[in-house]
Protein backbone atom coordinates (compact mmCIF):
# COMPACT_ATOMS: atom_id res chain seq x y z
CA UNK A 1 0.00 0.00 0.00
CA UNK A 2 2.81 2.47 0.81
CA UNK A 3 4.95 1.55 -2.35
CA UNK A 4 1.48 2.57 -4.33
CA UNK A 5 0.46 5.75 -2.57
CA UNK A 6 4.09 6.98 -2.84
CA UNK A 7 3.88 6.11 -6.40
CA UNK A 8 0.74 8.13 -6.56
CA UNK A 9 2.55 10.90 -4.91
CA UNK A 10 5.29 10.82 -7.53
CA UNK A 11 3.15 10.84 -10.23
CA UNK A 12 1.41 13.70 -9.38
CA UNK A 13 4.43 15.65 -9.23
CA UNK A 14 5.40 14.52 -12.91
CA UNK A 15 7.56 11.94 -11.82
CA UNK A 16 6.34 9.25 -13.94
CA UNK A 17 9.22 6.77 -14.30
CA UNK A 18 10.08 7.30 -10.64
CA UNK A 19 6.11 6.53 -9.99
CA UNK A 20 6.26 3.52 -12.27
CA UNK A 21 9.02 1.84 -10.52
CA UNK A 22 7.11 2.65 -7.29
CA UNK A 23 3.78 0.82 -8.46
CA UNK A 24 6.09 -2.12 -9.93
CA UNK A 25 7.62 -2.69 -6.16
CA UNK A 26 4.13 -2.68 -4.99
CA UNK A 27 2.66 -5.58 -7.69
CA UNK A 28 5.89 -7.43 -6.65
CA UNK A 29 4.90 -7.37 -2.94
CA UNK A 30 0.99 -8.07 -3.77
CA UNK A 31 0.69 -8.95 -6.95
CA UNK A 32 -3.14 -9.04 -6.78
CA UNK A 33 -2.84 -5.53 -6.20
CA UNK A 34 -5.64 -4.42 -8.76
CA UNK A 35 -5.40 -0.68 -7.84
CA UNK A 36 -2.00 -1.04 -8.15
CA UNK A 37 -2.13 -2.31 -11.46
CA UNK A 38 -4.35 0.57 -12.63
CA UNK A 39 -2.09 3.44 -11.49
CA UNK A 40 0.62 1.38 -12.87
CA UNK A 41 -1.23 1.51 -16.07
CA UNK A 42 -2.08 5.53 -15.95
CA UNK A 43 1.87 6.17 -15.33
CA UNK A 44 2.72 4.29 -17.81
CA UNK A 45 -0.11 5.92 -20.83
CA UNK A 46 1.45 8.87 -19.40
CA UNK A 47 5.20 7.56 -20.63
CA UNK A 48 3.33 6.05 -24.23
CA UNK A 49 3.62 2.88 -23.17
CA UNK A 50 -0.11 1.94 -24.16
CA UNK A 51 0.45 -1.43 -24.63
CA UNK A 52 2.46 -2.56 -21.96
CA UNK A 53 -0.28 -0.16 -19.86
CA UNK A 54 -3.28 -2.52 -21.46
CA UNK A 55 -1.51 -5.63 -20.10
CA UNK A 56 -1.82 -3.99 -16.64
CA UNK A 57 -5.37 -2.33 -17.04
CA UNK A 58 -6.79 -6.04 -17.98
CA UNK A 59 -5.30 -7.41 -15.12
CA UNK A 60 -6.81 -4.84 -12.83
CA UNK A 61 -10.22 -5.98 -14.26
CA UNK A 62 -9.40 -9.70 -13.98
CA UNK A 63 -8.40 -8.83 -9.83
CA UNK A 64 -11.48 -7.06 -9.55
CA UNK A 65 -14.30 -7.52 -12.49
CA UNK A 66 -16.10 -4.59 -10.82
CA UNK A 67 -13.82 -2.29 -10.94
CA UNK A 68 -14.92 0.36 -13.45
CA UNK A 69 -12.33 2.87 -13.48
CA UNK A 70 -10.18 0.59 -15.01
CA UNK A 71 -12.59 -0.39 -17.77
CA UNK A 72 -12.23 3.57 -18.34
CA UNK A 73 -9.02 3.56 -18.55
CA UNK A 74 -8.33 0.39 -20.49
CA UNK A 75 -10.91 2.04 -23.09
CA UNK A 76 -9.02 4.87 -23.51
CA UNK A 77 -5.79 2.72 -24.05
CA UNK A 78 -7.52 0.73 -26.57
CA UNK A 79 -8.77 3.58 -28.57
CA UNK A 80 -5.03 5.31 -28.60
CA UNK A 81 -4.34 2.01 -30.35
CA UNK A 82 -6.93 2.34 -32.31
CA UNK A 83 -8.48 -0.51 -31.42
CA UNK A 84 -11.97 0.64 -31.78
CA UNK A 85 -14.43 -2.23 -31.62
CA UNK A 86 -12.45 -3.37 -27.92
CA UNK A 87 -12.35 0.53 -26.68
CA UNK A 88 -16.26 0.34 -27.30
CA UNK A 89 -16.62 -2.52 -25.40
CA UNK A 90 -14.86 -1.97 -22.74
CA UNK A 91 -16.68 1.88 -21.71
CA UNK A 92 -20.09 -0.11 -22.16
CA UNK A 93 -18.84 -2.37 -19.58
CA UNK A 94 -18.04 1.17 -17.32
CA UNK A 95 -21.19 2.06 -18.14
CA UNK A 96 -22.92 -0.97 -17.05
CA UNK A 97 -21.31 -1.04 -13.98
CA UNK A 98 -21.82 2.16 -13.10
CA UNK A 99 -24.66 4.35 -15.26
CA UNK A 100 -23.65 7.46 -13.58
CA UNK A 101 -20.37 7.23 -15.01
CA UNK A 102 -19.83 10.53 -16.76
CA UNK A 103 -16.52 10.33 -17.83
CA UNK A 104 -17.25 7.02 -19.42
CA UNK A 105 -20.12 8.24 -21.63
CA UNK A 106 -17.99 11.90 -22.96
CA UNK A 107 -15.26 9.06 -23.84
CA UNK A 108 -17.33 6.76 -25.85
CA UNK A 109 -18.53 9.84 -27.55
CA UNK A 110 -15.25 10.35 -28.76
CA UNK A 111 -14.87 6.78 -30.12
CA UNK A 112 -18.45 7.39 -31.82
CA UNK A 113 -17.42 10.57 -33.18
CA UNK A 114 -14.43 8.77 -34.77
CA UNK A 115 -16.39 6.44 -36.31
CA UNK A 116 -18.62 8.77 -37.88
CA UNK A 117 -21.63 7.66 -35.57
CA UNK A 118 -22.52 11.55 -35.16
CA UNK A 119 -26.03 11.28 -33.42
CA UNK A 120 -24.88 8.61 -31.23
CA UNK A 121 -21.80 10.67 -30.10
CA UNK A 122 -24.15 13.40 -29.33
CA UNK A 123 -26.48 11.20 -27.29
CA UNK A 124 -23.20 10.03 -25.03
CA UNK A 125 -22.12 13.46 -24.72
CA UNK A 126 -25.32 14.86 -23.42
CA UNK A 127 -25.86 12.15 -21.20
CA UNK A 128 -21.96 12.82 -19.91
CA UNK A 129 -23.44 16.86 -18.97
CA UNK A 130 -26.97 15.51 -17.81
CA UNK A 131 -25.08 13.34 -15.22
CA UNK A 132 -22.45 16.00 -14.55
CA UNK A 133 -23.38 19.97 -15.47
CA UNK A 134 -19.83 21.31 -15.40
CA UNK A 135 -18.27 18.61 -17.51
CA UNK A 136 -16.07 20.82 -19.52
CA UNK A 137 -14.74 18.71 -21.47
CA UNK A 138 -17.87 16.92 -22.44
CA UNK A 139 -19.42 20.22 -23.37
CA UNK A 140 -16.19 21.37 -25.55
CA UNK A 141 -16.61 17.52 -27.11
CA UNK A 142 -20.25 18.16 -27.84
CA UNK A 143 -19.28 21.64 -29.35
CA UNK A 144 -17.00 20.13 -31.73
CA UNK A 145 -19.45 17.91 -32.65
CA UNK A 146 -22.72 20.03 -33.42
CA UNK A 147 -20.32 22.42 -34.88
CA UNK A 148 -19.41 19.60 -37.76
CA UNK A 149 -23.18 18.93 -37.86
CA UNK A 150 -23.15 23.12 -39.27
CA UNK A 151 -25.04 23.42 -36.04
CA UNK A 152 -22.81 26.47 -34.93
CA UNK A 153 -25.34 28.30 -32.71
CA UNK A 154 -25.83 25.40 -30.53
CA UNK A 155 -21.70 24.89 -30.35
CA UNK A 156 -21.40 28.12 -29.50
CA UNK A 157 -23.22 28.21 -26.15
CA UNK A 158 -21.19 25.17 -25.34
CA UNK A 159 -17.82 26.49 -25.80
CA UNK A 160 -18.90 29.34 -23.60
CA UNK A 161 -20.34 26.79 -21.04
CA UNK A 162 -16.81 24.80 -21.18
CA UNK A 163 -15.11 28.53 -21.22
CA UNK A 164 -17.47 29.44 -18.12
CA UNK A 165 -16.23 26.38 -16.36
CA UNK A 166 -12.19 26.13 -17.58
CA UNK A 167 -11.20 29.63 -17.79
CA UNK A 168 -8.16 28.48 -18.94
CA UNK A 169 -9.74 26.10 -21.68
CA UNK A 170 -7.26 27.62 -24.98
CA UNK A 171 -9.10 25.05 -27.61
CA UNK A 172 -12.75 26.29 -26.35
CA UNK A 173 -11.48 30.01 -27.27
CA UNK A 174 -10.11 28.93 -30.52
CA UNK A 175 -13.03 26.55 -31.72
CA UNK A 176 -15.47 28.98 -30.09
CA UNK A 177 -13.78 31.61 -32.56
CA UNK A 178 -14.42 29.07 -35.52
CA UNK A 179 -18.35 28.99 -34.86
CA UNK A 180 -18.45 32.70 -34.32
CA UNK A 181 -16.45 32.78 -37.92
CA UNK A 182 -19.43 30.59 -39.45
CA UNK A 183 -22.61 32.61 -37.65
CA UNK A 184 -20.49 35.93 -39.52
CA UNK A 185 -19.42 37.32 -35.68
CA UNK A 186 -15.48 37.98 -37.14
CA UNK A 187 -14.61 40.82 -34.42
CA UNK A 188 -16.07 38.61 -31.66
CA UNK A 189 -14.14 35.50 -33.26
CA UNK A 190 -11.29 37.97 -33.09
CA UNK A 191 -10.85 38.48 -29.12
CA UNK A 192 -11.41 34.44 -28.57
CA UNK A 193 -8.61 33.57 -30.69
CA UNK A 194 -6.33 36.19 -29.01
CA UNK A 195 -7.41 34.57 -25.66
CA UNK A 196 -6.46 31.44 -27.15
CA UNK A 197 -3.24 32.86 -27.70
CA UNK A 198 -2.69 34.63 -24.47
CA UNK A 199 -3.81 30.90 -22.96
CA UNK A 200 -0.83 28.83 -25.46
CA UNK A 201 1.11 31.42 -27.30
CA UNK A 202 2.73 28.17 -28.91
CA UNK A 203 -1.00 27.66 -30.46
CA UNK A 204 -0.22 27.68 -34.29
CA UNK A 205 -3.43 26.78 -35.43
CA UNK A 206 -5.17 30.13 -33.49
CA UNK A 207 -2.43 31.72 -34.98
CA UNK A 208 -3.28 30.67 -38.29
CA UNK A 209 -7.27 31.22 -37.53
CA UNK A 210 -6.63 34.79 -35.98
CA UNK A 211 -4.74 35.45 -39.33
CA UNK A 212 -7.77 34.47 -41.21
CA UNK A 213 -9.75 36.58 -39.41
CA UNK A 214 -7.71 39.69 -39.05
CA UNK A 215 -7.92 39.27 -43.06
CA UNK A 216 -11.08 39.26 -43.79
CA UNK A 217 -11.36 42.53 -41.32
CA UNK A 218 -9.26 43.97 -43.83
CA UNK A 219 -6.10 44.05 -40.93
CA UNK A 220 -3.46 42.61 -43.55
CA UNK A 221 -0.95 43.65 -42.25
CA UNK A 222 -1.53 41.98 -38.72
CA UNK A 223 -2.99 39.33 -40.37
CA UNK A 224 0.83 38.24 -41.96
CA UNK A 225 2.15 38.64 -38.43
CA UNK A 226 0.09 35.74 -37.24
CA UNK A 227 0.73 33.81 -40.25
CA UNK A 228 4.48 34.11 -40.20
CA UNK A 229 3.88 32.98 -36.23
CA UNK A 230 1.92 30.30 -37.07
CA UNK A 231 4.57 28.77 -39.12
CA UNK A 232 7.55 29.71 -37.18
CA UNK A 233 5.50 27.36 -34.38
CA UNK A 234 4.96 24.69 -36.97
CA UNK A 235 7.20 24.95 -39.92
CA UNK A 236 5.53 23.42 -43.22
CA UNK A 237 2.19 24.57 -41.80
CA UNK A 238 0.64 24.48 -45.30
CA UNK A 239 -2.81 26.06 -44.41
CA UNK A 240 -0.42 29.16 -42.93
CA UNK A 241 1.49 29.42 -45.53
CA UNK A 242 -0.92 29.30 -48.08
CA UNK A 243 -2.78 32.16 -46.37
CA UNK A 244 0.27 34.44 -45.57
CA UNK A 245 0.81 34.03 -49.51
CA UNK A 246 -2.78 35.28 -50.09
CA UNK A 247 -2.41 37.98 -47.60
CA UNK A 248 1.07 39.12 -49.34
CA UNK A 249 -0.54 38.97 -52.84
CA UNK A 250 -3.23 41.37 -51.66
CA UNK A 251 -0.47 43.43 -49.95
CA UNK A 252 1.31 43.92 -53.58
CA UNK A 253 -2.18 44.55 -55.71
CA UNK A 254 -2.97 47.39 -53.10
CA UNK A 255 0.02 48.62 -53.57
CA UNK A 256 -0.57 49.21 -57.62
CA UNK A 257 -3.09 51.54 -56.30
Amino acid sequence: QAYNNLGTVLFDRQKNEEAISHYKVAIKLKPDFALAHNNLGIALVAEGKNEEAISHYKMAIKLNPDFVKAYNNLGSALFAERKIEEAIFHYKMAIKIKPDFADAYNNLGIVLFAKQKIEEAISHYKMAIKIKPDYADAHYNLGNTLRREGKNSEAISHYKMAIGLKPDYADAYNNLGIALVAEGKNEEAISHYKMAIKLKPDFAEAHNNLGNALFHAKMTEEAIDYFKEAIRIRPGFAAAQKNLETALRSMEIQDLF
